[in-house]
């Protein structure tokens, strides 16, 4: 148990499904596991509202499957300046269990 973060799941299982959500009572955060990398964004596109667990990754960007909306997984930040940046999350692994801090590290134009 890490204080405060909230368990995503075992390494293994998130390697195997690429994404796992994670909720707080705030938050749903999408956990991905792309090129031996772990990035917790916040799980709904500021565009409509689409769950961002069902986009597709290419690289280090995350694009929305609904309206094309595409954020980078590293820092939340849109590539398009119409539409706001996403919160990130910080993720641990500890003893092959990955943990999320439900805590959102804001970009400046996030809105939640």
């Amino acid at each position: 148990m890490v204080d405060g973060f909230l368990r995503v799941g075992t390494l293994q299982r998130l390697k195997a499904r690429g994404c796992l959500v994670a909720a707080s009572e705030d938050h749903s955060i999408a956990v991905f596991y792309h090129s031996g990398k772990i990035h917790a964004v916040h799980n709904r596109c500021p565009h409509v509202g689409y769950p961002l667990e069902t986009g597709t990754i290419d690289g280090d960007i995350i694009t929305c499957i609904w309206h094309q909306a595409s954020f980078e997984l590293s820092t939340g930040s849109s590539q398009d300046p119409e539409i706001a940046d996403i919160p990130t999350f910080q993720v641990t692994v500890v003893d092959d269990e990955v943990w999320v801090d439900p805590t959102p590290c804001l970009p400046s134009n996030a809105s939640d």
